[in-house]
């Protein structure tokens, strides 16, 4: 029977092991007894794309504390709010930092107390409590750790306060009173979620070595160090014999990928290339792939330039308003038609076609497959220890 059991655990834990990875791209919030879910869906170098509870899709802009932080409408959804405190993209990683917050009210009289929040932001939970007011300030403790008392700012742009002892959650007072026997505020309470994605590989190669033997090679580097070799140049090429005297000459080194430097191709339907010389020897080639910036209905690459969408013709009616959008599983392409998202290792132009919302080097999932051979690698690794230390065990004389 024991035996049973401990390999049932085990069979378990194989099959579990490759799937407990920690998204980058999902936040998980329950506030006010409500399971919300962000997620990212694009960024660039000043601003970013979430969509919210799978339906409102918003678009924001960086914002930075020297200038004060600012709460548009349209960074509003029901009881949230959202910052963009940074947005960085360097055509390898998209990586955005987004405070996700709401608005409580606490009010303290002699007949009401309501001066206590919780809420549980990816799994970890959080108790805010109202500990004072008066008509200027709030005074809050978070997580029975940390306590401060916060100056009321009546209107924007505002600055945020930070926890020493729990630095991802901020907080706003916006509004504070108290005397005789009520107290209260309206406090924004807010955690921050850090989201990246996406690399791409930028190989450099040195010059080829001298012909020997009919071969040449040389040594190729990924500057971005992706860990993928997808794109990755031969290092290793024929060459002939020259007719000199020289001896071995080598054939031609390169040749253009590309008839002039700034000319402009898409890679995709949200990503353009430029041609220039990006590597070691004297040739042209394609840069890395840049996406084009974000608009209100999405940009897409045509022929080489990132443009809005045709207007759709007045006798075509629109199955779907925004591109990008998605619902139940499908997405709105741009034709304003829906379209059924794709699966892992499906060819894609853009991170809403997947299922998972990762579109790498043209493939839903792009290089994450190695990773999940890795934990697959990893737990059979452990199995196997696991069953010699079982084996030794139960075959010890009693």
């Amino acid at each position: 029977m024991k035996k049973s059991v401990i390999f049932g655990i085990i069979l378990i834990a194989f099959l579990i092991l490759p799937f407990v990875q920690a998204s980058d791209l999902i936040s998980n919030l329950k506030v006010y007894e409500v399971n919300h879910t962000i997620e990212m869906i694009s960024g660039d170098s000043s601003s970013a794309t979430i969509k919210v509870d799978n339906t409102a899709q918003l678009q924001l802009p960086e914002q930075y504390a020297s200038n004060g932080y600012r709460i548009p409408n349209y960074a509003k959804v029901g009881d949230l709010r959202f910052i963009v405190t940074k947005a960085y993209s360097n055509n390898i990683w998209i990586n955005v930092t987004l405070l996700i917050g709401f608005e409580k009210k606490f009010y303290v009289n002699s007949t009401l107390e309501d001066y206590i929040v919780t809420f549980t932001a990816d799994g970890i939970n959080h108790t805010i409590e109202f500990v004072s007011a008066d008509n200027e300030h709030a005074t809050i403790k978070v997580d029975n750790l940390d306590q401060k008392e916060i100056k009321e700012q009546l209107s924007e742009p505002y600055s945020l306060t930070s926890f020493s002892s729990i630095p991802g959650i901020k907080a706003i007072v916006t509004n504070a009173f108290g005397g005789g026997f009520a107290y209260g505020a309206t406090v924004l309470i807010f955690y921050e979620k850090n989201f990246s994605m996406g690399c791409t590989e930028n190989w450099t190669c040195t010059d080829w070595n001298s012909c020997n033997n009919g071969q040449q090679t040389r040594i190729c580097t990924d500057y971005n160090n992706c860990g993928t070799t997808s794109n990755k140049p031969s290092e290793s090429q024929s060459c002939g014999t020259g007719t000199n005297g020289n001896g071995p000459s080598p054939s031609p080194l390169c040749s253009n990928e590309c008839n002039a430097s700034g000319d402009k191709t898409c890679f995709n339907s949200s990503y353009y290339k430029t041609c220039g010389n990006y590597d070691a020897d004297s040739c042209l080639e394609w840069g890395s792939p840049i996406i084009c910036p974000v608009g209100p209905t999405g940009r897409i690459c045509d022929k080489g330039e990132c443009v809005f969408p045709a207007p759709i013709p007045p006798n075509q009616t629109k199955e779907c308003e925004q591109i990008s959008l998605r619902e139940n599983n499908k997405y709105c392409d741009s034709q304003y038609k829906w379209k059924t998202q794709k699966i892992d290792s499906s060819s894609c132009d853009n991170n809403f076609e997947c299922k998972n919302n990762l579109c790498l080097e043209g493939i839903c999932g792009g290089n994450k497959k190695p990773l999940n051979l890795a934990y697959y690698f990893l737990g059979a690794v452990v199995i196997v220890i696991l069953i010699i230390i079982i084996f030794f065990i139960f075959r010890r004389p009693k």
